[in-house]
């Protein structure tokens, strides 16, 4: 019996892994922070099911330091749609994937973090002005058509002023 310890380091309270990661995080100097993950850490798509331990360790790692003023931008894959959801300070990413193969929304508990879900293949481009203070997302479909669009500014407050979840 394979567990999730045998295919890469745990990541739970005390492990080297997450020190490792605080660490980092913590001394890290630059504008923006981008944080790549293969299986999403909020997503409504169907792997998210399996993110419960990033949930528990990394997520709360990530949203301390956005409380403290670092600019944190996840990127996850695994999924087959684009999804832009955000938390906490955090803008969390699912950049597409140019595959034929789609998935719906499927793990809705993060549902209410979900900004902008298409079930479309696709890929995206973050473009980082000169000063680096803005970061311009643009979701495109195969053809490079832009069907979304965000833009983060390390000069602003991330943090959205009202959520409505529900109509």
């Amino acid at each position: 019996n394979l567990t999730e310890n045998d295919f890469s380091p745990p990541f739970h309270e005390g492990s080297a892994q997450l020190a490792w990661m605080d660490d980092e995080i913590k001394n890290c100097d630059s504008k923006w922070i981008f944080f790549f993950t293969h299986v999403n850490i909020l997503s409504t798509g169907f792997h998210a099911q399996w993110s419960e331990n990033q949930k528990k360790f990394v997520l709360p790692l990530l949203e301390k330091y956005a409380e403290q003023g670092k600019h944190i931008l996840v990127i996850g894959g695994h999924e087959h749609n684009f999804e832009h959801l955000y938390k906490n300070g955090i803008n969390h990413i699912r950049a597409g994937a140019a595959n034929v193969i789609l998935r719906d929304q499927y793990t809705l508990k993060d549902m209410p973090y979900s900004r902008f879900f298409k079930n479309t293949p696709g890929y995206s481009t973050f473009d980082i002005e000169d000063d680096g203070n803005r970061v311009v997302l643009q979701a495109r479909d195969t053809s490079g058509a832009v069907f979304y669009s965000a833009q983060f500014d390390a000069r602003e407050n991330c943090k959205p002023a009202l959520w409505l979840t529900e109509p």
